[in-house]
């Protein structure tokens, strides 16, 4: 009899593993599903509009608010989400509009006019509607500082900041403190490109500053 008490010891502790992790991943999708409830009963009054770095941001707890919208569009161009516009941002009349984009275009060797007449369609459109759109700068990424990508992020944007010193449009530079040295800061990013946790932490504070002189 007492050799068995071992084994029974054992998948004691395995069972109680599996209900804890099932009790843990009901929780989890009760939360999204309240907060999801709450959204759709909620005025928007913000959009975060870009590519799969958007995307992957759980912006309503990380802005501690329930009138966010994460629109993000995994593996977007700056065409595609030109082309989505209406669905994804307009029909919900937010205030504001966070932008984020174009690293995408980068790596289909998109030409940048044509990166940039996506970014400025949105922007005009944007403001036609009432909407104030805030260009967030496309990031480094986690390469050589000479490497061609970066150099290009460089050059786009440039492009980026004269197209809102032009229309008087706020400009948010990520890589102020998302990169170092024209380079995606390795203890932030989990793949060269995508953002970890202490990344989205950092995006989270520039984005709130921004919001810190709205009323809404």
């Amino acid at each position: 009899m007492k050799k068995l008490i071992p084994w029974m010891l054992i998948i004691s502790l395995i069972l109680n593993a599996i209900f804890i992790s099932v009790i843990i991943a009901f929780s989890v999708e009760f939360n999204k599903e309240i907060r999801q409830k709450i959204t759709n009963k909620t005025k928007c009054n913000i959009v975060m509009y870009g590519n799969s770095l958007t995307y992957k941001g759980d912006w309503q707890k990380l802005l501690f608010r329930f009138d966010v919208r994460n629109e993000g569009q995994d593996g977007f161009t700056t065409g595609e989400l030109k082309n989505v516009l209406k669905q994804k941002v307009i029909q919900h009349q937010p205030k504001i509009c966070f932008m984020e984009g174009g690293i995408n275009d980068i790596f289909q060797q998109i030409p940048l006019p044509v990166i940039e007449a996506n970014y400025t369609y949105m922007v005009d459109t944007l403001l036609k509607h009432g909407i104030e759109p805030v260009v967030q700068s496309t990031l480094y990424v986690d390469s050589v500082p000479e490497s061609v990508t970066n150099q290009k992020v460089d050059s786009f944007n440039i492009i980026l900041r004269q197209m809102c010193a032009e229309r008087g449009v706020k400009y948010l530079n990520l890589n102020s403190l998302l990169s170092k040295n024209k380079r995606l800061k390795t203890e932030i990013n989990t793949d060269d490109i995508h953002l970890n946790k202490k990344g989205y932490l950092l995006w989270r504070e520039l984005v709130k500053e921004v919001l810190k002189t709205k009323d809404f």
